[in-house]
């Protein structure tokens, strides 16, 4: 035990130093009233030191009780150096609600976690900084908040790349379809025929079809109809 030799001497092993304060002493200090001669300030200064010295003892008790009871705690946790802010117990007061943290906050003494050893107890075997997890995490949600600006760009390239997509599709189904007619109307088998090209390696083969037919439908008389169809339809439109 630590300082039991302190301890000891003073007498607490063996009930204390009061037990060596008289019963006349005991009441010349309960009633206070001692002889304005040399004898009662003699009595007066020894019932002082006397009382001083329970007094230092029974300090002498309670700090050696506190460090025991630390010292055992410390062990029942496995601490090997206690830590110097909260003695090994894992949390402190603060004088402030916004303890670890900092900052602005209620001027209240509140309770929370050490921030030296961050709760384990030990000075030299600390659990993870709070303070450096709440900045990490700061990064990480700058770093998701720009992450998710990027994918609603990229699903607003998305939808206008879709839409384009269906543009080009209707455009080419309705070349699709002239080809497979023309080529219907030249007998030949769907899509062995004319060939509409790509804009890479583009061909004139629809367009010169399209013209030679226009100019034999022409000759013929065929379109006269489809026109005065058309006609019909507009003045329709217009009433």
């Amino acid at each position: 035990m630590k300082d039991f030799g302190v301890y000891q001497s003073m007498g607490w092993d063996q009930g204390g130093p009061m037990n060596l304060i008289t019963k006349a002493d005991d009441e010349r200090l309960n009633v206070g009233v001692y002889d304005n001669g040399p004898v009662g300030l003699s009595h007066a200064l020894q019932d002082l030191h006397l009382a001083h010295a329970s007094l230092r003892a029974a300090l002498e008790k309670l700090d050696y009780e506190r460090k025991d009871f630390s010292e055992r705690f410390c062990s029942h946790r496995g601490i090997e150096t206690p830590c110097t802010k909260c003695g090994g117990g894992g949390n402190r007061l603060y004088p402030n609600t916004t303890t670890w943290s900092g900052g602005f906050g209620g001027q209240a003494i509140t309770a929370d976690v050490c921030d030296v050893c961050w709760g384990s107890g030990d000075e030299k075997k600390p659990w993870a900084n709070l303070r450096v997890m709440r900045s990490k995490f700061k990064i990480l949600d700058a770093d998701l908040i720009a992450a998710l600006a990027q994918l609603v760009e990229k699903e607003e390239e998305l939808k206008g790349y879709e839409a384009e997509k269906f543009r080009r599709m209707y455009y080419q189904g309705i070349v699709y379809a002239v080809c497979l007619w023309i080529d219907s109307i030249e007998g030949r088998r769907a899509g062995n025929g004319v060939v509409c090209g790509t804009y890479e390696t583009p061909s004139e083969g629809v367009g010169n079809e399209l013209e030679l037919i226009g100019k034999i439908l022409e000759e013929s008389g065929l379109l006269t109809p489809i026109r005065n169809l058309h006609k019909k339809g507009d003045k329709d439109a217009d009433r």
